[in-house]
Parts: structure tokens; sequence; C-alpha cells
């Protein structure tokens, strides 16, 4: 027997399905209809034995059928009404575990799920766009399946899960394979055009999951836009599109969203993975990565302090955005292929922010560092003028030697024994070499420091002022004065002398005080700007060490030798009455 429809009313079992033997068994299919027994009556509507009753879909009055009659794919789903003893049977995929009155409910449409409980789990696959409204408070467990959307009238495909509240995403599956499923772009221009399967303007919190579009290296759209506060602490997020960014943290002004992004997965194989353009972003942990384009590109304020970024970081000046980048830690980059770039978009004349890259602490690096503007004529140039772009750096290990404009003042990247270039404070050994000049050795002294340096990168001699900046200090360079004494040596490196005349003795403890030395290059940048690079570690000794040292040369003559003896037995004098 077969039931499509019609009502069916009785004081006890109104169908009984009854088995006359082995060989003669009786089956009954429901697929519809109404049936109808009295509350107080103490047997089912339906009665029989295994597997001979199959329950598909109808509308049950004060008695629950047995689920053992229930088709595989249907449940029994108690609605609203339920209290009253109504009961049906549908093919739902989605759960409320806490609906009204705490019962556990279920429901064929993910928004009146919604409207009727916070926790919701995914009990099938299910084909439905939703919006989380403003106040809703959701926890959506996607349990291993997949949440895809629908096409507009216009064969477009709608965004799928759009948060107006507080949503927060799971997946309880063992398989981890709980996925929301966005668009593709076929080429049409519009089936791209939507079509993305999250889209925060509220609170969102993503723990598992997989986020996805369908794109094959085409234009394609957005995975998550993000206009509100999202944290991604787990999950999956990738595409495969060519053109707009995987992820984007607030893609319009006025937006103050914020991304903090601690663990999970975010990758797109041929575009950029993600992209805060006018809102905060924190990365704290997971990996984000991009073979070919950046995994990370900022044109406002972001902070690295963990986690893996796999692909080139840049930070732009554009359309007179300001964007500055805080790199504490964390891997960045792969070598060659990849690049840390401050890069200023436009012309001089028309940027009003310089764009920013900060790296200290326990950052690793691997990859080109620069900073670049773009001018008027289109082409890029290296700048080394702070006010266009600029990259600052106080610590972090890099795969390369860090170019001296990036390292801070008074820092510099220096070789480690594991073949890596370290950023500290930029004092170097103590200098070897230097003379001492006969004078009133007991009030002042004369001393001599010989450099071999490089120039800038783009520089000639004739374009470049030399400056020594010296002091009795490695962070208090206050002297200056012009280096006039350079000859150019043949693998085309220079040496330079320092001569700093009549340094009184009181001011360097009586010769034991060392000299600290900087050689400066100064020259105009964009805007007849005068920069300063430095082009050299610092250096020092002390005037006794120079002495010492001078004792060793066999081309010292007989005044000079008789003055340095006399300048030592002056500070042994000294050192003596001072240990008296």
């Amino acid at each position: 027997m077969i039931v499509t429809g019609g009502k069916i009313i009785g004081n006890s079992s109104s169908i009984y399905v009854v088995d006359v033997n082995e060989e003669n068994k009786s089956y009954v299919t429901i697929k519809g209809g109404e049936y109808f027994i009295p509350a107080i009556s103490e047997t089912s509507i339906i009665r029989g034995g295994n597997n001979n009753v199959v329950i598909s879909d109808g509308t049950f009055y004060n008695k629950k059928p047995s689920v053992t009659y229930i088709a595989p794919g249907y449940r029994i789903l108690s609605d609203d009404e339920s209290e009253t003893g109504l009961y049906r049977v549908a093919n739902h995929d989605i759960e409320v575990v806490d609906a009204k009155e705490g019962a556990q409910r279920y429901y064929s449409s993910l928004r009146t799920a919604m409207s009727n409980g916070k926790n919701i789990k995914l009990l099938g696959n299910v084909t439905e766009s939703v919006t989380i409204v403003k106040g809703e408070e959701i926890t959506l467990d996607l349990n291993g399946y997949t949440l895809t959307g629908i096409k507009d009238i216009d064969g477009s495909m709608k965004n799928i899960l759009t948060n107006n509240g507080t949503l927060t995403i799971i997946d309880s599956s063992e398989s981890k394979t709980g996925t929301i499923m966005g668009g593709s772009d076929n080429g049409d221009g519009i089936t791209g055009q939507g079509g993305i399967p999250l889209v925060n303007n509220g609170t969102c919190v993503i723990e598992a999951g997989n986020i996805k579009r369908g794109d094959d290296n085409t234009f394609g759209n957005y995975t998550i836009r993000n206009n509100g506060n999202l944290t991604i602490n787990g999950g999956n997020i990738t595409n495969n599109s060519n053109e707009n960014p995987l992820l984007i943290n607030s893609d319009s002004v006025g937006f103050s969203s914020t991304l903090i992004i601690n663990g999970g997965n975010i990758s797109q194989p041929n575009g950029i993975a993600v992209k805060n353009e006018f809102g905060f972003a924190k990365i704290n942990g997971g990996t984000i990565s991009s073979d070919t384009s950046y995994a990370l590109q900022c044109w406002a304020d972001a902070e690295i302090s963990a986690g893996n970024i796999i692909g080139s970081v840049v930070v732009f000046t554009r359309n007179n955005t300001k964007a500055e980048l805080n790199i504490t830690g964390g891997t960045i980059g792969r070598g060659d292929q990849d690049y840390i770039r401050a890069w200023n978009y436009f012309d001089k004349g028309s940027a009003k922010n310089a764009p920013v890259i900060n790296i200290s602490k326990d950052a690793v690096v691997n990859g080109v560092l620069e900073a670049v503007e773009t001018r008027a004529n289109g082409e890029n140039y290296i700048c080394r003028d702070s006010n266009i772009a600029s990259i600052k750096t106080t610590g972090g290990s890099f795969d390369r030697k860090v170019p001296d404009y990036a390292c801070s003042n008074g820092y510099a990247s220096q070789l480690d024994e594991s073949g890596r270039y370290i950023v500290k404070p930029a004092v170097s050994t103590k200098y070897v070499g230097g003379s001492l000049l006969i004078k009133d050795i007991v009030e002042k002294v004369n001393m001599r420091f010989a450099y071999t340096f490089a120039l800038p990168e783009n520089c000639s001699i004739d374009d470049v002022e030399l400056v020594w900046n010296w002091g009795t200090a490695d962070n208090n360079l206050n002297k200056e004065v012009k280096c006039v004494s350079y000859v150019l040596n043949g693998d085309g490196t220079y040496t330079a002398n320092l001569v700093i005349n009549n340094i009184p003795v009181d001011t360097i403890e009586r010769y034991s005080k060392n000299i600290y030395v900087r050689l400066i290059a100064r020259y105009n940048g964009v805007d007849d700007n005068i920069l300063d690079e430095n082009i050299g570690d610092i250096i020092y000794q002390s005037a006794k060490d120079v002495a010492h040292n001078m004792l060793l040369s066999a081309n010292l003559d007989e005044d000079h030798k008789a003055y340095i003896e006399k300048l030592i037995s002056l500070y042994e004098s000294q050192d003596s009455n001072e240990t008296k």
C-alpha cells in the first residue's frame, strides 16, 4: 500500500501492517497525508514489523511515529505546534540544539533554524543563501557537510552567508570536511559578481571549516569580505582567483574593521591572499600563502607577531592612504622570489603619506627588502628618502644583508655563524690602525682613523659629500667633520682618512676613553631633500690603543717613537696615580 495524501482518523492504530508468513509479507509506504489519533490512545497510529513500513512525508497529530519507520535521509520534525502534538516527517538537514524551551528540533530551512535557536548543526548538505540579522548570536556547526548558495534571478550567485550579528563557525566532524562553498567565475561576467562565501559586517570567529570559491585562475571574487570584526583561529580559506583578493579587510572607506589571524591556512595561488585595504589587521599565527602574488598587501596599518607568510609582502601608499606595518615575529618570504617592500605608488608630488615597514625582535625574513617609489614616468626606483617610503630595522634575522638605508640609525645587519644576517646595534669590532699626531699631548691629542667603504647603490663619488660623525659614545655621535681625504682602490672601493684634531685629554679620560666614528654619505634626494646614509659600521678606538699599535710598526720614525713613548708614560703615570 502507498499513501500519498488525504486524512486518516482513528481511535487506535489506523494502519496496521501484518505479515501473513515469511513468504507473504505486507509493505506500506507513506509519502504524504495527515494522521489523527486521540492523545489518550496508548498505541501509535501506525503499527508494523521491521522494515515493512517506510515514511518519507506526512503530518502526525498527538502521536509521534516510530523512528524505525523513517526513510533514510528523512527525520521527524517537531515544529512550534509540537506542544499540541503535531509532528512532521520531511527531508530536512538542519538541527537546532537549543530551540525554544530547550527542545531539539529539526528544520529544512537554515534561515528558519536560525530564527529558532543559537546552536545550528548541519545534518546534510544545504543549498541556501542566508543572512544573520543584527542582534542574533549563532554558532554554525558545518559537521562535515557543505553549505552552497543559490542564484539570483539574473543568474548570478548570491552571497552564501552574510553576518550582521555574532557568528561562530565550527566543524565537529572527524573528517573536518565541512565547507561553505562560494561561486565561480566562468567568464560570463555574471557568475563571479557575487557568490562570496562569507560576508562579515558584524562579529565573526572562524574556528574550523573550509571556506572556498571555485574559481580556476579566473577573475573570481572575494572568498571573505570583512567589514566588521573577524577572528580566524583555524580552518582553511582557499581560492584560485587571479584578480580579486582571497580575503579583503574593509573594502570601503568608513568601515572600522578589524582582522585578527591566530591560526588556520589562507591560500590563493595566483592572486593576493590577504588585502588590508582600510581596516586594521593583526597576524598572530597561521599560514598565509600566494605562489605568484602578494601573500599580504597593506593599504592600512597592520602587525605581524607570528605565523608563516609564504609570498611577498607589500605596504602601499596609493590614493593617499597611509599604511604602517610592524613586524616583530613570524617567518616572511621564501627567498629571491619574494620581496618585502614599502612602496610609494605615486610620484612624490602626489603622495601625502609615506608607507612604513618596521622590523624588530624575532622576525625571520627571507627575501628582498626594499623601499620603492613609482615616479611620474611609471618607472620604479629604489628610494632612500624616508619621507617617501621607509623601512627601518632594529632586529630580526635575514637571509641577505639588509641595505644600510633600511637599518635604523645606529643599527646594521651583521653576518652570524649560521650564515644569516642579524640586525643589531652597529658597533664593529675595535678598529686596529690609525695614528697619533705630534701635539702638546699633555692637554690635547690628534687621532687618525682610516676606513675602507663602498658608495651607496647608483651613486658616484661626485654626487655625495662624505661626512664623519664622531663622539665618545656609540649612541651619541654628535660631532661632525667633513671627509676631505680619500683614495680609490683597485676593487672600486674607497679608503678615507679621518683626522680629529685637538681632542681635549680630559674628554677622553687621559687617553683611555674610546672615540667612536661612522662615515656618512650625504646627497640630494627627490625634491632636493638632503639625505644621509650610513655606509659603514661604527668603529672605535682609544689613543691608548693607537699608541700601543704604533709601537709595533717597523716604520715608526724616531720623533714619533719618542712622542708615543711620552704619551704612554703620561697615561701610565695617570693610571698609577688613580690606583694609589
